[in-house]
This record gives structure tokens, sequence and C-alpha cells, in this order.
């Protein structure tokens, strides 16, 4: 089954797009996460949304096997 697991990230008014490009390229490549939303508030505050993939075993139908 495949669940999702999210990063919410606030970044101040008067961060320059550079320092953001490069902060969210080093999530993307270590971390793997991937953007999912961008809210740009009126006062210049940006709230960047980033999501991964979890990946958790269905064992509720499986039998486990004998010890």
């Amino acid at each position: 089954m495949i669940t999702y697991e999210y990063h919410l990230i606030r970044v101040p008014r008067g961060v320059p797009r550079g320092a953001v490009r490069t902060m969210l390229t080093e999530y993307a490549e270590r971390e793997r996460w991937v953007l999912d939303r961008v809210r740009i508030y009126p006062d210049g505050r940006h709230v960047v949304q980033l999501k991964r993939k979890v990946w958790r075993p269905d064992l509720e139908g499986e039998a486990l096997p004998p010890l």
C-alpha cells in the first residue's frame, strides 16, 4: 500500500529565489521529496509543501510464515 508523507517549509519574505531553489533541490536529491504545493501569501511569505512515498507492506490478509 502506498501512502504519502508530507513536509511543510515556511519561507519568510525577502529570501532570495536562488537560496530557496538550492534548499528544495537538496531535499529532492537527498531525501527524495517532490514538490506538492506552493502557497504565496500577500505579505510575501511562501509555504512550500513537499511529499514523498512511504512504502508499507499490506499484511492484513497475508499469513505469516511458521517459525
